[in-house]
C-alpha cells in the first residue's frame, strides 16, 4: 500500500503533468487504417461500431448470464488460455496450407478442412447448433450464440495471439483475411459457449456458486476428446517470456485505443455537452464551474490525477508480470494491481459498491458507469498514461488487461466525482472546486486503509441453518398430481379488458411531435390462492382467483371439494365491457371478529372488494362502506395485520406501478415512480380509513410485487416488508405510535431487487424470522440505452423482450441477534442449486412437508413468456390497428424447485419427491386436505390449469396442529394474527411460528399452525399473544389438532 500512498501524495500536492486538451479530444478521433494495422483490430472495429462496444464489466455480465453460473477471474484466464491454444493451432495449420497454395493470406476456404475435424459439431434445421459428446448431444440455441458472438471475446484472444506473434521471431504466421478471422471467431465462440453450458451443469451438480478453472477445462476437454486432430490435444501454447531482445513500442495497445475510441464515437455519438451534463447532474450531483478558468483547472486536475493513477497501476501490474517472467501484462497481473488500489464488489446489475465492508460504503449504479464509458474517455486516459511510460522498461498490456485497466479508470472517475460533489455540498460551495476534489482523493485514501484493516479483522458471518437429525436421503416420490380426483377445475386467465389493453399498448416518445411506440407493460403477475376454513366445519376450503372469475371450493370432508362460487356471489363482472375484473390478491380473515372468515380482493383499475361472510356459503359485498379506492391504479399484493394492536385487522395495499396510465419503470435501482402504497385502519363494521403511516414517504412509491407482515424485532408490534420489483425492498419497522420507519439499511437488506415473493421461517432457531426473497436479475442484451441515467425509462420493446436473459438471484437472509433494537441479516449460501435453476421465481415459502421438525422450501417458477402473444395466438395490434406477427419470449414453462432441509442445507430434491411441476406457476397454499397430518399443495398457475399436489409421504414422523382464537376485548383479533408460537421438546427440539394473514406471492395459508415434531411423543407449547401476554402449556400429546382460546386450556378438535 506504500506505493498508493505515494500516488495520493503526489497529485494532491502538485501535479506536473502537461495534459493536453481535455474533453474535446474525445470526439475528434477517427479510426484510420495503416500498413501495420492488425487485421483482428479491424474485425473488432467492424463488430463494435455496429453493436455496443461492450466494456469489460458488461462482457463479463453477459458471460455470467448465459447459463446462470458466474465465472471467477481464474476461470476467465483459463478460458483465454484454452482459446489461444485453439486459435494458434488452427492458425499454424492454416499457415502451412496457405504456404502450400502459395497464398499470402489465409482465406475462409482454407479453414474448413482444419476446423471440421477438431470436434463433432454441426447445425440443426432450427438454426441451433450441436456438439456430439460420446453418446450425448449438447445443443446450443441460435439466440445464445447470436448474443454471445456480439461481444469480441474470441477476437481479443486472437489479438493476444497476434500480439505474441509480433515479438516471437520463431512464429511464421500468415495473415488472416477478414473472413477467415470471422470464421475462426465463430468456431471459438461455439466451443466456448458449449464449454460454458457444460461447466454450468458441473457446477450445479456439485452445488458450486462459481465456475472454476477445473469445471471449464473438464468441459473443454470433453468437447475435443474425440477430435480427429490428435496433435491438437497434445499441443501446448508456448510461454512468451520477457527477453532483453524483445522490442516493445506499445504498437498493439495504441491501435486498440484508436479502435475503441472510434467505435464508441460511431456507436454512441456522445457530444461534449451531454457528457458535461452527466458529470454535473448524475456523477458529481453538484454544479460544475461555468467560469472557464476554474473549469479548465478542475478538468486538468481530474484528468491528470486519473492519468497518473493509470500509469501507477500499470507499473504495479508490470512488477507482477516480471515475477512470472511474462513479456506482457496479462489480466491476472492487472486484476491484482487494480484490487490493491480500490476495494470494490460488483453485483449482478453491474453496480459497483466501493469499500463494501465499511459503513461508509457507496454504490455507483451501472447506468452511471455506462454513461461515463459511452464517451470513450477512459480509453483516452489510457492513451495519455502511455505517454508517461517507457516501453523499454514497462511491459505492454495485452488486450484483456487493457479492458480491465480502463474499467478501473471509469470506476475511479465516478467515485472521485461523486465524493467531490458531496464535499462541495458539505463545504457550502456553489460549484465544485479543486479543493473539494483534493479532499475527495484523501478521503478515498483513508477509506482504502480502513477497509484493509476491517478485512483483516473480519470473522465469518453467522448464516447457518439448523436441521434436525436426518434419517437419510429422501428416495421416494412424495407429491402426486390429484387435481382431477379432488374436483378442482380452475383455469387462470387474465381478464378480457387487460388482455385487450396489452395488445394495443403504446407509450409516448415525444409529446410535442406526438411520437408513440409499441411496448409491453409488465402485466404478467397472475393471481392468488387461499386455503382456510370458510364454513367453520374444521376442514380447509380453497379460493382461487383470476381474471376470468374466482372459484370458491368447500371441503367435502371426504378428500374432495365442492364448488359454491355462484352461491357465494364473489365475482365481479363488468357488463358494459363484457369482462370480469382483474383480481390479484385474496385475503381470508375475520375483519369484524364475528367468527366467520371474510374475503378481500385487490383489483387492477377498480375499487378493491370486500365481502362479509354470512354463514359460510353466502357473502354480502360491503365494498361501498369500506373506502378502499383503487380505480386508475394497478392493485397488487395486500395483507391484513393489526398494526396498532387494537384487536381489529387493518389492511395494507401495495401498488405495482401504474402501467395502465402509461407509466413504466426507469433504470433507477430504486424506482419510486409507482403509485403510493396505502394503509387502512379498521374502524369496525367493515369501515376503513386511510392513515398516514410512513415516516419517510419518499420511499413508499415503488413497484410493489409482494408484501408480508411479521414482527422482525419481536417487540410485540407487526412490521412490514415491502417487496419491490425494479427497486429496493423496504423494511418498515413499527414505531408503536401508528407510524413505520424504513430500516432496511440498518438490517443490511437494502440491495437492489426484482422481488417476486417474501417467505419467512426461523431456520437458525434464534426465535427471529429469517427471510427468503425470490428475485430475478434481467439482462436486456439487445436493448440500447445511450448515456443512460436513473431517469431513463425502460423500453419494454416487444421485439427485444423476446431475448431477455434472466438468472437466479434469490436471497436467503438469516437473522443475527444484536445488542441493538434490531437484528441484522446475513446472506446465506446454504441453499443448494442442483440441475434445476430457480429461474424466474414467484411464490416461495416454507413448510415442513415430512414432519421431521425443520422447515423445507418450495419455490415456484414460471417465466414471463407472454404466451398470449406467442405461437398459439401470434398477433399484436399496432397503433394504426393493423395486425403484426411478433414472437415473444417463450420458456416452454419452468419446473418448480423443492428444497429439503437436511444437514444444515436447503438441498434441491425436486424431481425425487415430485415437486418439479413443469408449469408457469405463480401462487401456492399449503394445507392439510384430510386433516391427516401432512400438508398438501394447491398451485394457481398463470394462464393455465390449477394443480393440486397430494402429499403421500410414508414417513412415520409425528405432528401437532394449533388453532388459536383471540380476544378482541383484550386487543387480540379473533384470528390471533400477529401471535407467535414456540413448540419445544426433548433433546433441544424447538420450532417457532408466527400467524400471518398472507405470505409469499399472493398466497394465503391456513392460520392453524402445523408443526412437524419428528419422533417426539409429546411437546410443550409457549404462546406469545399479540397483546404481549404469554401462556405456556406442557406435555401436549402429538398427532392431534388443538384449539386454544385466549385465557383457556387446549382442547382437542
Amino acid at each position: 500500500m506504500e506505493k498508493i500512498s505515494c500516488f495520493i501524495l503526489f497529485f494532491t500536492n502538485h501535479i506536473q503533468l502537461n495534459c493536453l486538451i481535455w474533453l474535446t479530444c474525445i470526439i475528434t478521433f477517427s479510426y484510420s487504417s495503416h500498413a501495420q494495422k492488425l487485421c483482428i483490430i479491424d474485425n473488432i472495429h467492424g463488430l463494435e461500431s455496429s453493436k455496443d462496444p461492450k466494456c469489460h464489466a458488461t462482457a463479463n455480465r453477459l458471460e455470467n448470464f448465459m447459463y446462470g453460473t458466474p465465472l471467477d477471474d481464474a476461470t476467465r484466464e483459463t478460458k483465454v488460455e484454452l482459446q489461444k491454444k485453439l486459435i494458434l493451432y488452427i492458425w499454424n495449420l492454416a499457415t502451412k496450407k496457405s504456404n502450400e497454395l502459395k497464398s499470402d493470406t489465409i482465406t475462409e476456404d482454407i479453414l474448413a478442412e482444419i476446423i471440421n475435424p477438431l470436434c463433432d459439431f454441426g447445425s440443426l434445421k432450427t438454426g441451433d447448433f450441436y456438439f456430439v459428446l460420446g453418446e450425448n448431444v449438447l445443443t446450443i440455441a441460435k439466440n445464445d450464440l447470436r448474443q454471445y458472438t456480439s461481444v469480441a471475446y474470441s477476437l481479443r484472444a486472437m489479438l493476444s495471439v497476434e500480439q505474441d506473434f509480433l515479438f516471437n521471431p520463431n512464429w511464421n504466421l500468415t495473415p488472416l483475411s477478414y473472413e477467415a478471422t470471422s470464421k475462426i471467431k465463430l468456431f471459438v465462440d461455439m466451443a466456448t459457449l458449449a464449454s460454458l453450458k457444460l461447466s454450468d451443469q458441473y457446477a450445479r451438480q456439485e452445488n458450486a456458486r462459481f465456475l472454476t478453472p477445473s469445471y471449464f477445462k473438464r468441459a473443454w476437454d470433453l468437447i475435443f476428446k474425440k477430435s480427429q486432430q490428435k496433435e491438437f490435444i497434445k499441443s501446448q501454447y508456448p510461454k512468451i517470456n520477457a527477453t532483453s531482445e524483445a522490442k516493445n513500442d506499445y504498437t498493439t495497445i495504441k491501435q486498440i485505443i484508436n479502435q475503441k475510441i472510434a467505435s464508441y464515437n460511431n456507436y454512441n455519438e456522445i457530444s461534449l455537452p451531454i457528457l458535461l451534463r452527466n458529470i454535473q447532474v448524475y456523477f458529481a450531483r453538484h454544479r460544475w464551474p461555468s467560469d472557464t478558468e476554474a473549469s479548465d483547472k478542475l478538468k486538468s486536475y481530474l484528468i491528470e490525477s486519473l492519468v497518473f493513477l493509470s500509469s501507477d497501476i500499470i507499473k504495479r501490474a508490470d512488477i507482477y508480470a516480471d515475477e512470472t517472467s511474462d513479456l506482457y501484462i496479462r489480466a491476472n497481473h492487472l486484476n491484482q494491481a487494480a484490487n490493491e488500489y480500490l476495494p470494490i464488489s460488483i453485483n449482478q446489475f453491474e453496480d459497483v459498491t466501493y469499500f463494501p465492508k465499511l459503513e461508509e460504503k457507496l454504490t455507483i449504479e451501472s447506468y452511471d458507469l455506462d454513461a461515463f464509458r459511452d464517451s470513450g474517455l477512459h480509453w483516452k486516459i489510457l492513451e495519455y498514461a502511455l505517454t508517461n511510460l517507457d516501453p523499454q522498461t514497462i511491459s505492454e498490456l495485452d488486450p484483456f488487461a487493457a479492458e480491465i485497466l480502463v474499467e478501473t479508470v471509469a470506476q475511479w472517475a465516478l467515485i472521485v466525482l461523486r465524493i467531490t460533489g458531496n464535499f462541495a455540498i458539505q463545504n457550502g460551495n456553489e460549484v465544485i472546486n479543486v479543493s473539494d476534489m483534493e479532499m475527495a482523493f484523501q478521503y478515498i485514501q483513508d477509506l482504502i486503509y480502513k477497509h484493509e484493516k476491517v478485512i483483516s479483522e473480519q470473522t465469518n458471518e453467522i448464516d447457518k441453518i439448523a436441521s434436525v437429525n436426518s434419517e437419510g436421503t429422501i428416495d421416494e416420490k412424495i407429491f402426486y398430481d390429484k387435481t382431477e380426483e379432488i374436483g378442482i377445475d380452475f383455469y387462470h386467465k387474465s381478464s378480457d379488458w387487460l388482455s385487450r389493453l396489452i395488445r394495443s399498448y403504446v407509450v409516448k416518445e415525444n409529446e410535442i411531435e406526438k411520437v408513440i411506440r409499441m411496448a409491453i407493460p409488465p402485466a404478467f403477475g397472475g393471481s392468488g390462492v387461499g386455503a382456510e376454513d370458510i364454513n367453520n366445519d374444521g376442514f380447509p376450503d380453497l379460493l382461487l382467483t383470476g381474471g376470468m372469475g374466482n372459484k370458491l371450493y368447500l371441503n367435502d370432508k371426504n378428500g374432495g371439494f365442492k364448488e359454491i362460487t355462484e352461491t357465494a356471489g364473489i365475482n365481479i363482472w363488468y357488463d358494459d365491457i363484457k369482462s370480469y375484473a382483474e383480481i390479484r390478491q385474496c385475503i381470508i380473515v375475520d375483519f369484524n371478529n364475528d367468527g366467520w372468515q371474510d374475503l378481500f380482493f385487490t383489483l387492477v383499475n377498480d375499487t378493491h372488494q370486500l365481502f362479509k361472510n354470512i354463514d359460510g356459503q353466502h357473502f354480502d359485498n360491503v365494498t361501498a362502506q369500506s373506502n378502499f379506492g383503487g380505480k386508475g391504479k394497478v392493485g397488487g399484493p395486500a395483507t391484513a395485520l393489526d398494526f396498532d394492536n387494537d384487536g381489529l385487522l387493518d389492511i395494507y395495499i401495495g401498488y405495482f406501478g401504474n402501467y395502465i396510465n402509461g407509466e413504466l419503470p426507469t433504470l433507477d435501482r430504486n424506482n419510486q415512480n409507482g403509485s403510493r402504497n396505502v394503509l387502512f385502519r379498521n374502524k369496525g363494521e367493515f369501515t376503513f380509513e386511510e392513515v398516514s403511516h410512513i415516516s419517510d414517504n419518499e420511499s413508499d412509491n415503488g413497484w410493489t410485487q409482494a408484501l408480508v407482515h411479521l414482527d422482525i424485532n419481536q417487540d410485540g408490534y407487526q412490521d412490514l416488508v415491502i417487496g419491490n420489483d425494479f427497486g429496493i425492498n423496504a423494511y418498515y419497522i413499527n414505531n408503536q405510535d401508528g407510524t413505520f420507519s424504513n430500516r432496511s439499511k440498518d438490517l443490511n437488506t437494502n440491495k437492489p431487487s426484482y422481488t417476486m415473493s417474501i417467505g419467512s421461517a426461523d431456520l437458525n432457531k434464534d426465535l427471529l424470522p429469517d427471510l427468503y426473497i425470490s428475485n430475478i436479475v434481467v439482462m436486456e442484451k439487445d436493448e440500447k440505452y445511450v448515456s443512460p441515467t436513473g431517469e431513463t425509462k425502460m423500453n419494454f420493446d416487444p421485439k427485444k423482450m423476446q431475448n431477455i436473459r434472466t438468472v437466479e438471484a434469490n436471497d436467503l437472509f438469516i437473522s443475527n441477534k444484536t445488542n441493538n433494537d434490531l437484528p441484522s441479516f446475513s446472506l446465506s449460501q446454504n441453499v443448494g442449486r442442483g440441475y434445476s435453476s430457480t429461474g424466474w421465481s414467484w411464490d416461495a415459502d416454507f413448510f415442513d412437508f415430512d414432519n421431521d421438525g425443520d422447515d423445507d422450501l418450495y419455490c415456484l417458477n414460471g417465466m414471463n413468456d407472454f404466451r398470449v402473444y406467442g405461437s398459439e395466438n401470434p398477433f399484436y395490434n399496432s397503433p394504426d390497428g393493423s395486425s403484426l406477427n411478433v414472437i415473444y419470449a417463450q420458456s416452454n414453462k419452468e419446473k418448480n424447485v423443492f428444497f429439503v432441509n437436511d444437514g444444515g442445507m436447503l438441498k434441491e430434491q425436486s424431481s425425487i419427491i415430485g415437486g418439479d411441476l413443469n408449469s408457469n406457476s405463480r401462487s401456492a397454499a399449503y394445507f392439510d386436505l384430510e386433516n391427516d397430518g401432512d400438508l398438501d399443495i394447491i398451485i394457481n398457475n398463470y394462464h393455465d390449469q390449477a394443480v393440486f399436489l397430494k402429499n403421500e409421504s410414508k414417513s412415520e414422523n409425528n405432528w401437532i396442529a394449533i388453532k388459536l382464537i383471540g380476544s378482541p376485548d383484550d386487543n387480540i383479533n379473533l384470528d390471533a394474527i400477529g401471535t407467535s408460537l414456540i413448540v419445544t421438546g426433548s433433546e433441544g427440539f424447538q420450532n417457532w411460528r408466527e400467524i400471518h394473514s398472507t405470505t409469499g406471492y399472493l398466497s394465503v395459508h391456513p392460520k392453524e399452525q402445523h408443526f412437524g415434531v419428528g419422533k417426539l411423543k409429546n411437546v410443550d407449547l409457549k404462546i406469545k399473544w399479540s397483546n404481549g401476554k404469554e401462556e405456556t402449556f406442557e406435555n401436549l400429546d402429538v398427532n392431534n389438532r388443538y384449539e386454544i382460546v385466549y385465557g383457556g386450556n387446549p382442547k382437542i378438535k
